[in-house]
């Protein structure tokens, strides 16, 4: 399930009413230290089982000790472009580090860019996301998503 967010800076009547900058989706996805490689499966899939995926249990291909998350944003992404796009992440009280990346070190012509995020330490806990586009507008762009984690016998 995708999460829409989108904020419109626009001009007065008559003006393009189209959003200057969104944020388009949030996908998140097992990263497998003993392969390098991630999983197919979003982890925002309802259906999933994300019960002790540290360990390689639940729907967890192999032992998962680090989670991506792939933030797809829609505006112009230009040499030039200002601003930045952040994640904070917690589950049960702990502060995972702040991360933020340039909006200009993420070019592209096409109008959508897809932001990579690493969060080491898969929890036992669900892992609350705060995503936040800054420095667009007056007031930043937000969204907030959880992936269910659990752990136990």
């Amino acid at each position: 399930m995708a999460s829409w967010l989108t904020l419109s800076i626009a001009g007065g009547a008559g003006a393009d009413t189209k959003p200057l900058y969104s944020i388009e989706s949030v996908r998140a996805h097992f990263y497998y230290q003993g392969s390098g490689t991630f999983s197919d499966s979003d982890l925002f899939d309802p259906a999933l089982v994300l019960r002790n995926t540290i360990g390689g249990a639940g729907d967890a291909k192999e032992p998962s000790g680090a989670v991506l998350v792939l933030v797809k944003m829609s505006g112009s992404f230009l040499a030039e472009t200002k601003g930045r796009i952040e994640l904070d992440a917690s589950a049960d009280g702990q502060k995972f580090p702040h991360q933020s990346i340039p909006l200009n070190t993420l070019f592209s012509e096409a109008g959508t860019v897809t932001a990579p995020f690493l969060i080491y330490d898969s929890p036992c806990w669900p892992l609350t996301l705060e995503i936040r586009l800054v420095g667009v507008s007056a007031k930043p762009v937000s969204v907030t998503r959880t992936i269910p984690f659990r752990c136990g016998e």
